[in-house]
């Protein structure tokens, strides 16, 4: 990038250095044009590892990548009985279950709003 902000400089001073210009383009360009298209291809082929790799399902006896979390969170020494488990729990089923977790927030924010009038 600093040899064509150079190049620049001495074009709008309007300075023509043969040697330097021929650098430019037999030898920078197509550097830059190849460093660009194999920058395109390694985005590329991380955007496709990621997106494999992002469905993997290797958690738990289900194998799933709900099973993942929650062996995660058993790892990390967490029981059916504790908020945090209960909280990802009700998010990874898609809140399908018929009570929230969180239900006592609902009342609290019913007391609050009782006391601010």
């Amino acid at each position: 990038a600093f040899l064509y902000i150079v190049g620049v400089a001495l074009a709008w001073r309007k300075k023509n250095l043969a040697w330097y210009t021929c650098i430019l383009s037999w030898v920078v360009l197509p550097l830059f044009v190849v460093l660009i298209v194999i920058c395109f291809l390694c985005s590329g082929a991380i955007a496709i590892g990621a997106s494999a790799n992002a469905d993997f399902c290797s958690g738990g006896t289900t194998n799933t990548p709900e099973g993942t979390i929650r062996e995660i969170l058993a790892v990390n020494g967490y029981s059916t009985e504790d908020l945090v488990f209960q909280i990802t729990t009700y998010y990874i089923q898609q809140c399908a279950e018929v009570t929230s977790p969180l239900d006592y927030i609902s009342a609290w924010e019913g007391e609050l709003v009782s006391t601010r009038l």
